[in-house]
């Protein structure tokens, strides 16, 4: 069970961590006007290509559309060229990077609603 409580120095470390994925070259600033939202995703091996991640993601740019979100940017490893290629199959496109990393984006708004069905 996940309980809330307030905020601890402690939990400093934890947000200094978050941070350095900004500080690297894939901070939010560049793709802040076109590409607010921010997406991390991982599913395990075994919930690997059965729909579940196109789904998450398909959800996920539904909502952000229906609040009016522009875009959506995410970071990947370079060499995890199969993140690359789903990415460019759910229609994003690659965004310039900085520091030889991999980003991809989508405009939100240019999707065409689509109806998510499961697979099974």
């Amino acid at each position: 069970m996940t309980i809330l409580r307030p905020y601890r120095s402690e939990d400093r470390e934890e947000e200094r961590i978050i941070e350095l994925a900004y500080v690297r070259g894939v901070g939010p600033e560049p793709y802040a006007a076109g590409y607010p939202a921010h997406l991390h995703i991982d599913l395990l091996p075994e919930a690997q290509g059965q729909g579940a991640g196109r789904r998450l993601i398909q959800t996920l740019f539904t909502e952000l559309r229906r609040r009016g979100v522009p875009g959506l940017h995410l970071g990947m490893d370079p060499a995890n060229t199969s993140a690359a290629a789903f990415s460019e199959r759910l229609g994003m496109q690659r965004l310039p990077g900085a520091d030889g990393s991999l980003v991809y984006g989508i405009r939100l708004a240019a999707l065409v609603p689509t109806r998510i069905r499961s697979t099974g």
